[in-house]
């Protein structure tokens, strides 16, 4: 009964990431935070924030981002990033285990989730 109530959680928890929207569509749907005011010439005049609410910048590949971010992201966010397949199993079952008999709640989720 335990490994069947062990596995459902297991699998509970990732469900979420079957329904997750691709790559293609998360750029098309993607908005900037700021507005631009532009001159006859397509020159910016101003850049005004249009949402309080939060920042968004325009989309960079990944060539353009510093080496030492990536490697300080992945590092403070997902340690073990190189060593699973976008979904770390071991961290979503101690997780799990964790949140289930301790008052300390944490999370499990790696960048790629």
């Amino acid at each position: 009964m335990k490994r069947f109530i062990f596995t459902f959680l297991l699998l509970l928890a990732a469900a979420p990431s079957f329904a997750l929207p691709s790559y293609d569509d998360v750029r098309s749907k993607y908005a900037a935070s700021d507005a631009l005011l532009l001159d006859r010439h397509g020159e910016v005049i101003h850049e005004l924030r249009v949402d309080p609410y939060g920042r968004r910048l325009e989309w960079v590949t990944l060539e353009r981002i510093s080496p030492a971010l990536v490697r300080a992201v992945i590092r403070s966010e997902d340690k073990r990033f190189y060593d699973h397949h976008g979904a770390d199993w071991r961290a979503l079952a101690s997780a799990s285990l964790g949140n289930l008999f301790s008052d300390s709640k944490r999370g499990a989720s790696t960048i790629t989730m």
